[in-house]
């Protein structure tokens, strides 16, 4: 007869947690999953964007949208962590540790699951994989080791603040074109609009010479910012020689790009339409960048590549007061980090904006620039330096009140109402003819008023920039008087 079967072990009743024993869990957030590298392509319209961004596309490791910027896909999709954060404000309601009292657990107990193997809805630190997965599906890849947007044109909000937190490597992408070729091929699509076949934003020449012009100092922007990040790719030369071009710009993106020759077609003699007036607008503009075109070498990291553009950058003259509010508002000098023009002025759009400019004769001069520091909710203070070539022209502190302000500490930083306009003349500073001079407006806070909590404005506001004055010293040396104007002396760079 067989042996009755072993009895099956009853393991230990585990003993029953007392309210002592129960503790609500503090939820730990998820580990991040890896993320590719971001692309941005960016440049003047009818640059060659749409090619590199095709050319991108055909490597099954790149995976690029077009007209929708990624920052722009961030923001929308932020909706998405609605749940995650009020998830979070409820369990940080409770502080670390919190238990029920011996009465409390009479009436009230925890469910306690185990932590699960999965998160169960979208997580801030799985966002970047989610934006990458909606690329991924826009283009029909997967695993791709490169995602991007293509968005030219000049008034372009640089995504790095909105992307960075959630993807550690960004670079940039800026296609170049000779400017006859690119302007010309601006008021073709103008035309086309003109008779019902196209639809084109740009409607005059001097429009297209000034967004060329404005492209080129959005590529120095970036590339004083990083240039290690920063690659520029010449038109002319990805069409001539494609093989050495693309061999040179996989090394940059870190992919192959496989058949990339049925998209580069040999470049035909464009056809000129643009009447004679506006030929002519267009040699008074770029005649010697034009003519010295075939020779500029343009293919390379962007420090290689921003001297042979320093001819774009407009001459300032002295003396005149360029706006940035309405009615004559320009965005004339303005660098890639500043928001669209409004009636009163332009907002930057980070903690660092920058404006380019040259001086057609050496000398001495005195820099006026008027800014406001509007500060609102929980904002207090601002910090805000105005800086040239590197040097600190002026550094001060923007308090959020309209009372004047004695200043007795004695330091090197200077306290003033936010409220303004106010003009701050720094200088005198010498200036060399030709040279590209690069000032920039730097601030410690650039928050949106979103995230201060005063609307639903989602943009980052740095300083309030309403112009800017270059003078000869020897012809401007006090203000004008107006309250609206202030003088500060700062020392030579």
């Amino acid at each position: 007869m067989d042996a009755p079967p072993a009895p099956i072990p009853t393991p230990a009743a585990a003993p029953s947690p007392t309210a002592f024993q129960i503790f609500r869990r503090r939820r730990e957030p998820p580990a991040p999953l890896a993320t590719p590298h971001v692309l941005l392509i960016r440049g003047c319209p009818r640059s060659g964007t749409t090619l590199i961004a095709a050319m991108i596309n055909a490597s099954p490791d790149g995976a690029v949208i077009y007209e929708y910027s990624l920052d722009a896909l961030v923001r929308d999709l932020r909706v998405l962590l609605a749940y995650d954060e009020e998830t979070g404000r409820r369990f940080a309601l409770a502080p670390e540790g919190f238990e029920l009292t011996d009465v409390e657990s009479e009436t009230a107990y925890f469910n306690d699951f185990g932590d699960p193997p999965y998160e169960h809805y979208p997580t801030e630190q799985r966002f970047g994989a989610i934006v990458t997965a909606v690329v991924e599906a826009t283009v029909g890849k997967r695993d791709v080791k490169i995602i991007g947007s293509k968005t030219p044109g000049s008034v372009v909000a640089d995504g790095r603040a909105a992307l960075s937190p959630y993807f550690s490597d960004i670079r940039y992408l800026f296609m170049v074109r000779n400017p006859l070729d690119t302007i010309n091929s601006m008021m073709n699509r103008r035309n086309l609009t003109q008779i019902g076949a196209d639809e084109w934003e740009i409607t005059d020449i001097d429009g297209a010479i000034a967004e060329y012009r404005q492209n080129v100092l959005a590529l120095m922007s970036h590339v004083a910012d990083d240039p290690a990040a920063c690659y520029v790719v010449k038109f002319e030369d990805l069409v001539a020689r494609s093989a050495d071009v693309v061999a040179r710009l996989e090394h940059f993106l870190g992919i192959p790009l496989h058949d990339t020759r049925r998209l580069v077609q040999p470049q035909t003699e464009t056809r000129i339409i643009l009447t004679a007036e506006e030929r002519a607008r267009v040699d008074a503009a770029f005649g010697d960048a034009i003519a010295s075109w075939p020779e500029k070498h343009l293919i390379g990291t962007g420090d290689d590549a921003v001297g042979e553009l320093a001819e774009f950058v407009e001459k300032l003259t002295p003396g005149v007061r360029y706006r940035y509010g309405a009615p004559d508002s320009t965005r004339r000098f303005l660098g890639a980090a500043w928001n669209v023009l409004e009636e009163g002025g332009v907002w930057s759009g980070s903690t660092d904006a920058d404006l380019f400019f040259t001086v057609e004769k050496s000398g001495e001069y005195v820099i006026s620039v008027e800014l406001s520091c509007i500060l609102v909710g929980p904002q207090s203070s601002k910090s805000v330096a105005v800086e040239l070539n590197g040097a600190t022209l002026f550094r001060g502190t923007a308090i959020a009140t309209e009372a004047p302000i004695i200043d007795v500490t004695s330091g090197d930083t200077e306290l003033f109402p936010a409220p303004g306009p106010r003009t701050v003349l720094c200088g005198p500073v010498a200036l060399e003819a030709g040279r590209v001079n690069r000032l920039v407006l730097r601030t410690d806070d650039a928050r949106s008023p979103k995230a201060l909590g005063v609307s639903e404005d989602p943009r980052s506001l740095g300083v309030y920039l309403h112009g800017l004055l270059v003078s000869k010293a020897a012809e401007k040396r006090t203000t004008n008087g107006t309250p609206s104007q202030w003088k500060v002396h700062r020392r030579t760079p």
